[in-house]
Protein backbone atom coordinates (compact mmCIF):
# COMPACT_ATOMS: atom_id res chain seq x y z
CA UNK A 1 0.00 0.00 0.00
CA UNK A 2 1.26 3.29 -1.10
CA UNK A 3 2.48 5.45 2.09
CA UNK A 4 -0.35 8.07 1.79
CA UNK A 5 -3.09 6.05 1.71
CA UNK A 6 -1.75 4.10 4.63
CA UNK A 7 -1.42 7.73 6.23
CA UNK A 8 -4.76 8.97 5.06
CA UNK A 9 -6.88 5.41 6.03
CA UNK A 10 -5.26 5.90 9.60
CA UNK A 11 -6.23 9.34 9.98
CA UNK A 12 -9.81 8.76 8.83
CA UNK A 13 -10.61 5.48 9.54
CA UNK A 14 -12.17 5.00 13.38
CA UNK A 15 -12.36 0.85 13.17
CA UNK A 16 -8.64 0.13 12.36
CA UNK A 17 -7.94 -1.55 15.63
CA UNK A 18 -8.67 -4.76 17.66
CA UNK A 19 -11.39 -2.44 19.91
CA UNK A 20 -13.78 0.16 18.68
CA UNK A 21 -13.54 1.86 21.73
CA UNK A 22 -9.81 2.80 20.65
CA UNK A 23 -10.95 5.64 18.33
CA UNK A 24 -8.28 4.81 15.92
CA UNK A 25 -7.93 7.99 13.68
CA UNK A 26 -7.75 9.65 17.24
CA UNK A 27 -5.22 7.36 18.70
CA UNK A 28 -3.09 7.49 15.60
CA UNK A 29 -2.97 11.59 15.15
CA UNK A 30 -2.35 11.89 18.71
CA UNK A 31 0.37 8.78 18.74
CA UNK A 32 2.10 10.81 15.30
CA UNK A 33 2.25 14.54 17.45
CA UNK A 34 3.76 12.71 20.54
CA UNK A 35 6.20 10.95 18.60
CA UNK A 36 6.97 14.43 17.12
CA UNK A 37 7.32 16.43 20.22
CA UNK A 38 9.28 13.53 22.21
CA UNK A 39 11.89 13.14 18.95
CA UNK A 40 12.15 16.97 19.39
CA UNK A 41 12.69 16.87 23.24
CA UNK A 42 14.83 14.33 22.97
CA UNK A 43 17.35 15.99 20.70
CA UNK A 44 16.94 19.23 21.70
CA UNK A 45 16.67 18.94 25.48
CA UNK A 46 18.58 15.69 26.00
CA UNK A 47 14.97 13.91 27.67
CA UNK A 48 14.70 10.50 27.76
CA UNK A 49 10.66 10.02 26.22
CA UNK A 50 10.71 6.21 25.93
CA UNK A 51 7.87 4.59 23.50
CA UNK A 52 5.47 3.21 26.37
CA UNK A 53 5.18 6.46 27.71
CA UNK A 54 4.06 8.05 24.74
CA UNK A 55 1.68 5.74 24.09
CA UNK A 56 0.16 6.00 27.69
CA UNK A 57 0.14 10.08 27.41
CA UNK A 58 -1.32 9.64 23.78
CA UNK A 59 -4.12 7.44 25.16
CA UNK A 60 -5.22 9.93 28.38
CA UNK A 61 -5.33 12.56 25.29
CA UNK A 62 -7.51 10.47 23.27
CA UNK A 63 -9.90 10.24 26.12
CA UNK A 64 -9.96 13.59 26.68
CA UNK A 65 -10.35 14.81 23.27
CA UNK A 66 -13.34 12.36 22.74
CA UNK A 67 -15.11 13.58 26.41
CA UNK A 68 -14.92 16.94 25.14
CA UNK A 69 -16.66 16.46 21.69
CA UNK A 70 -19.78 18.10 21.53
CA UNK A 71 -22.40 15.42 22.04
CA UNK A 72 -25.55 17.44 22.91
CA UNK A 73 -24.08 21.23 22.93
CA UNK A 74 -21.39 21.36 25.81
CA UNK A 75 -19.48 23.89 23.09
CA UNK A 76 -20.57 27.59 23.54
CA UNK A 77 -23.28 27.94 21.05
CA UNK A 78 -24.42 24.75 20.23
CA UNK A 79 -27.66 23.93 20.25
CA UNK A 80 -28.81 21.39 22.94
CA UNK A 81 -31.47 19.62 20.92
CA UNK A 82 -33.97 21.34 22.51
CA UNK A 83 -33.54 24.94 21.45
CA UNK A 84 -30.95 25.70 24.26
CA UNK A 85 -27.76 27.19 23.77
CA UNK A 86 -25.35 25.94 26.02
CA UNK A 87 -22.28 27.56 27.05
CA UNK A 88 -19.01 25.98 27.58
CA UNK A 89 -18.03 25.32 31.58
CA UNK A 90 -14.59 24.84 33.39
CA UNK A 91 -13.78 21.16 33.28
CA UNK A 92 -11.46 19.97 36.53
CA UNK A 93 -8.43 18.32 35.32
CA UNK A 94 -7.69 14.71 36.02
CA UNK A 95 -6.39 13.10 39.11
CA UNK A 96 -2.81 14.05 39.70
CA UNK A 97 -2.90 16.80 37.45
CA UNK A 98 -2.60 20.45 37.47
CA UNK A 99 -4.91 23.15 35.31
CA UNK A 100 -3.47 26.14 34.16
CA UNK A 101 -6.24 28.97 33.14
CA UNK A 102 -4.06 32.13 31.07
CA UNK A 103 -5.46 35.23 29.26
CA UNK A 104 -3.89 38.52 28.11
CA UNK A 105 -5.87 41.40 28.56
CA UNK A 106 -5.17 44.72 25.89
CA UNK A 107 -6.62 47.88 26.18
CA UNK A 108 -7.14 51.23 24.71
CA UNK A 109 -5.46 52.83 21.56
CA UNK A 110 -2.23 52.98 23.39
CA UNK A 111 -2.63 48.92 23.73
CA UNK A 112 -1.83 48.99 27.20
CA UNK A 113 -1.18 44.94 27.96
CA UNK A 114 -1.65 42.73 30.85
CA UNK A 115 -1.70 39.15 31.63
CA UNK A 116 -3.44 36.58 34.26
CA UNK A 117 -3.81 33.02 35.22
CA UNK A 118 -4.49 30.76 37.86
CA UNK A 119 -3.43 26.50 38.64
CA UNK A 120 -6.12 24.99 40.30
CA UNK A 121 -5.92 21.16 41.28
CA UNK A 122 -8.32 18.17 40.60
CA UNK A 123 -10.77 19.03 43.14
CA UNK A 124 -10.96 22.66 41.36
CA UNK A 125 -9.24 24.10 44.43
CA UNK A 126 -7.20 27.09 43.95
CA UNK A 127 -3.37 26.54 44.14
CA UNK A 128 -2.02 30.05 43.14
CA UNK A 129 -2.56 32.83 40.73
CA UNK A 130 -0.59 35.17 38.45
CA UNK A 131 -1.38 38.88 37.22
CA UNK A 132 0.94 41.34 35.75
CA UNK A 133 1.08 44.48 33.85
CA UNK A 134 3.36 44.18 30.80
CA UNK A 135 3.83 47.56 28.45
CA UNK A 136 2.29 47.96 25.38
CA UNK A 137 1.64 45.06 22.68
CA UNK A 138 -0.70 43.02 20.54
CA UNK A 139 -3.23 40.94 21.89
CA UNK A 140 -1.55 37.69 20.39
CA UNK A 141 2.13 38.68 22.46
CA UNK A 142 -0.07 39.13 25.84
CA UNK A 143 -1.86 36.01 25.44
CA UNK A 144 1.79 34.38 24.74
CA UNK A 145 3.33 36.11 27.73
CA UNK A 146 0.61 34.95 29.66
CA UNK A 147 1.68 31.67 28.53
CA UNK A 148 5.07 32.46 28.94
CA UNK A 149 4.47 33.07 32.65
CA UNK A 150 2.38 29.77 33.79
CA UNK A 151 4.89 27.75 32.34
CA UNK A 152 7.71 29.28 33.94
CA UNK A 153 6.01 29.44 37.46
CA UNK A 154 4.67 24.99 36.93
CA UNK A 155 8.20 24.49 36.03
CA UNK A 156 9.32 26.40 39.07
CA UNK A 157 6.96 24.99 41.83
CA UNK A 158 7.63 21.76 40.66
CA UNK A 159 4.19 20.65 38.93
CA UNK A 160 5.22 18.37 35.21
CA UNK A 161 1.48 16.99 34.92
CA UNK A 162 0.39 20.54 33.98
CA UNK A 163 -2.77 21.54 31.69
CA UNK A 164 -2.76 24.94 30.11
CA UNK A 165 -6.08 26.35 28.65
CA UNK A 166 -6.23 29.64 26.60
CA UNK A 167 -9.17 30.95 25.08
CA UNK A 168 -6.93 32.44 21.97
CA UNK A 169 -6.47 29.53 19.24
CA UNK A 170 -3.22 31.16 17.61
CA UNK A 171 -1.77 30.87 21.14
CA UNK A 172 -2.45 27.51 21.34
CA UNK A 173 -1.74 26.42 18.04
CA UNK A 174 2.12 28.23 18.70
CA UNK A 175 2.58 26.34 21.77
CA UNK A 176 1.25 22.88 19.99
CA UNK A 177 4.20 23.49 17.56
CA UNK A 178 0.92 23.23 14.95
CA UNK A 179 1.73 26.51 13.52
CA UNK A 180 5.20 28.05 12.80
CA UNK A 181 4.91 32.02 12.62
CA UNK A 182 7.35 33.99 14.54
CA UNK A 183 9.87 31.93 14.86
CA UNK A 184 12.41 34.21 14.84
CA UNK A 185 10.73 36.09 18.02
CA UNK A 186 12.41 35.80 21.43
CA UNK A 187 9.34 34.86 23.15
CA UNK A 188 8.35 32.17 21.06
CA UNK A 189 11.53 30.48 21.35
CA UNK A 190 11.35 30.38 24.76
CA UNK A 191 7.99 29.06 24.40
CA UNK A 192 8.94 26.54 22.66
CA UNK A 193 12.10 25.44 25.00
CA UNK A 194 9.11 25.87 27.75
CA UNK A 195 7.34 23.58 26.21
CA UNK A 196 9.62 20.42 24.95
CA UNK A 197 10.89 20.54 28.61
CA UNK A 198 10.81 16.81 30.50
CA UNK A 199 6.99 16.94 31.68
CA UNK A 200 3.59 16.19 30.43
CA UNK A 201 2.08 19.29 29.18
CA UNK A 202 -1.07 19.77 27.11
CA UNK A 203 -2.28 22.91 25.80
CA UNK A 204 -5.84 23.37 24.40
CA UNK A 205 -8.06 26.43 23.21
CA UNK A 206 -11.18 26.97 25.47
CA UNK A 207 -13.95 29.06 24.92
CA UNK A 208 -13.98 32.47 26.86
CA UNK A 209 -16.72 31.26 29.33
CA UNK A 210 -14.53 28.36 30.36
CA UNK A 211 -11.95 31.42 31.18
CA UNK A 212 -13.47 33.73 33.01
CA UNK A 213 -11.20 33.14 36.36
CA UNK A 214 -8.24 34.07 34.27
CA UNK A 215 -9.70 36.35 32.16
CA UNK A 216 -10.74 38.31 35.69
CA UNK A 217 -6.96 38.27 36.62
CA UNK A 218 -5.46 39.75 33.86
CA UNK A 219 -7.99 42.86 34.21
CA UNK A 220 -7.19 43.06 37.57
CA UNK A 221 -3.58 43.43 36.91
CA UNK A 222 -4.50 46.93 34.92
CA UNK A 223 -6.90 48.41 37.44
CA UNK A 224 -5.02 47.36 40.81
CA UNK A 225 -1.65 48.73 38.29
CA UNK A 226 0.24 45.18 39.35
CA UNK A 227 3.91 44.95 38.04
CA UNK A 228 3.75 41.48 39.31
CA UNK A 229 2.09 39.62 41.48
CA UNK A 230 1.56 35.58 42.72
CA UNK A 231 -1.57 35.19 44.71
CA UNK A 232 -1.09 32.17 47.08
CA UNK A 233 -5.26 32.66 47.74
CA UNK A 234 -7.82 34.10 45.33
CA UNK A 235 -8.06 37.81 45.37
CA UNK A 236 -11.82 38.57 46.39
CA UNK A 237 -12.88 39.67 42.64
CA UNK A 238 -12.67 36.15 41.67
CA UNK A 239 -14.26 34.37 44.36
CA UNK A 240 -17.86 33.85 42.98
CA UNK A 241 -16.30 33.10 39.54
CA UNK A 242 -14.29 30.07 41.25
CA UNK A 243 -16.86 28.89 42.98
CA UNK A 244 -19.32 28.96 39.63
CA UNK A 245 -16.72 26.76 37.85
CA UNK A 246 -17.21 24.45 40.28
CA UNK A 247 -20.95 24.46 41.00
Amino acid sequence: MPFDEWMVGNLTDSSRSCSPEDKWNILFTVICWMLWKTRCSNIFNNSNGRFWDVVAEARRLRDECVSDAPTGGVVAGVNDGQGVSVKERWKLPMHGRVKVNVDGAVRGPSKVASIGGVFRDSNGSWILGFARNIGSCTALMAELWAAHDALVLAWERGFRYVDVETDNKTSAAILNIEIVILLENDLVQRLRKLVLQDWSLSVKFIHREANMVADKLASLAQSRHLCEMVFGSPPSEVVSLLAADTA
